[in-house]
């Protein structure tokens, strides 16, 4: 009996004694809580100090949201840096997965300043080569693809692969045939929706006869923006041309 009541007092202490020590936690963790709520406009600038902004980063991902006092322009790009930072550590030690996973951790984040995010293409770009930052490119294409400062930051990555990918064709067809072409430019500007893939293929189909195709990709080429009128000029006499035959 006597040992029966001992256990008891040992089991109501040990409670006692969880129940604390898991307060204690709850306090810290309300805490924090209240000391990020209440960071001032000017002390947001924290951006550079790590033990804070972690804070802030544990805040978003058990709330889902920033705090009010905190506006995501502030927030982005500190957390972009610091996501940037985890991935170039996991790529050193060859967990690509893990690499990417950061990638998608900010892409969920965003979208915000485009910018941001084209530090990962250009970091997988280093790290990883042509193919693996395209990959990455083609996840937030959709996001971010209408955006002309984004589509300047990462043309350089998309006209590389457009390269290669005709370089390969050029290849294996030395003497390709209208068909073949046409397959090829379309994938073209699948990668690169560059003006002279657009005009490339306005030829191909002026060769099959097909004017209607030909005009359509003519005038896809004029909505592109160049720095030269060049190339308006050219294309410009062709749908002329197309319209007077």
């Amino acid at each position: 009996m006597f040992l029966i009541s001992l256990l008891m007092i040992i089991l109501v202490i040990a409670l006692i004694a969880l129940i604390l020590y898991l307060s204690k936690d709850i306090k810290k963790v309300n805490d924090e809580d209240m000391a990020i709520r209440n960071i001032d406009y000017e002390v947001k600038y924290y951006l550079q100090d790590k033990t804070l902004l972690e804070k802030v980063i544990r805040y978003y991902i058990k709330n889902k949201s920033l705090p009010d006092n905190i506006l995501k322009k502030d927030f982005e790009p500190a957390y972009c840096d610091y996501l940037i930072e985890k991935a170039k550590e996991a790529l050193k030690n060859e967990n690509f997965d893990l690499a990417e996973k950061y990638f998608d951790t900010f892409k969920d984040f965003s979208p915000g300043n485009p910018l941001n995010i084209t530090k990962f293409i250009k970091l997988f770009l280093t790290a990883r080569g042509l193919d693996e930052a395209y990959n990455l490119l083609k996840k937030i294409l959709p996001i971010y693809g209408g955006n002309k400062e984004f589509y300047h930051s990462v043309q350089e990555i998309m006209q590389k692969k457009a390269n290669a990918h005709l370089v390969k064709f050029e290849e294996e067809y030395p003497n390709p045939s209208p068909d073949e072409l046409l397959k090829e430019y379309s994938q073209l500007i699948e990668i690169y929706p560059h003006r002279v893939y657009f005009i490339k293929l306005g030829d191909i189909y002026l060769q099959k006869e097909d004017r209607e195709s030909a005009k359509d990709s003519f005038l896809r080429a004029l909505d592109i923006p160049q720095k030269t009128d060049k190339l308006y000029k050219g294309t410009h006499h062709k749908l002329s041309l197309i319209h007077i035959s």
